[in-house]
């Protein structure tokens, strides 16, 4: 779960396409199986800057694509996390997505989104964890 809060600005504003961006703040909670460690679940929260690059209007399908990038500081419940020793609870989590803005003034949206967590080198143990998703927002 997340909320984001919108940039007043525009970077790259030339022609049908532009650079702009949010805040997103949220929290999540990853369940997955016993290994090595016996804690299979994590609570996390964290704070990112995501730069997107979409069109100024949507085609006239009343789509309107954008891709975006993010790395942000997040903040796990715990260091391990079913085989994994992911060495410290502060770690850092980028994205990549690509998505759609459709309905009524564009406030649906559905992307592909690819994350990775690590601690960036902080700590020895660095194995960094992965996930794909597919994310619904509504944007009010």
């Amino acid at each position: 779960m997340s909320a984001k809060w919108n940039w007043d600005a525009e970077w790259l504003n030339e022609g049908d396409w532009y650079v702009g961006g949010y805040w997103e703040a949220g929290a999540g909670y990853w369940d997955g199986e016993r290994g090595k460690y016996s804690n299979s679940d994590i609570v996390h929260a964290g704070v990112t800057p995501v730069f997107r690059l979409t069109r100024h209007n949507p085609y006239p399908s009343g789509v309107k694509p954008f891709v975006e990038g993010a790395i942000g500081v997040h903040v796990l419940s715990d260091d391990k996390f079913g085989d994994k020793d992911l060495g410290t609870e502060l770690i850092f989590g980028n994205h990549l997505a690509a998505g759609v803005q459709f309905g009524e003034q564009q406030k649906h949206e559905l992307s592909l989104r690819m994350e990775h967590y690590s601690n960036a080198g902080l700590d020895d143990d660095n194995p960094g964890i992965d996930f794909g998703v597919v994310r619904y927002g509504y944007n009010f």
